[in-house]
């Protein structure tokens, strides 16, 4: 996730708060945690939108690149038979069948 992403999230997350909406609809908007969307509610309260800079980014970040991330993303619509499966079912050696 970019920085760009990160702000765009944090404008959601304080939208949502200033509309005068509750922490369960952040949660049901946003698809968070409730904790999350609680520990985010205490920062808007306290500190304004700074206070929730970077907090809309939502889990860990990804250890991929977006370049990697497509060449995932290509090889698995590709399909098994182009990687060496015999079938078009995705397996791994000692898989059950």
């Amino acid at each position: 996730m970019t920085r760009a992403d990160d702000i765009v999230g944090t404008r959601r997350v304080v939208d949502v708060f200033e509309a005068g909406c509750r922490q369960v609809d952040v949660v049901n908007a946003l698809g968070v945690t409730a904790q999350a969307a609680s520990r985010w509610y205490h920062q808007w309260r306290s500190g304004g939108r700074e206070a929730l800079v970077g907090a809309a980014r939502l889990g860990r970040r990804a250890r991929l690149s977006d370049e990697q991330i497509e060449q995932v993303e290509a090889a698995l619509l590709a399909g098994p038979k182009t990687h060496g499966f015999a079938t078009d079912m995705w397996t791994w050696p000692g898989s059950p069948t």
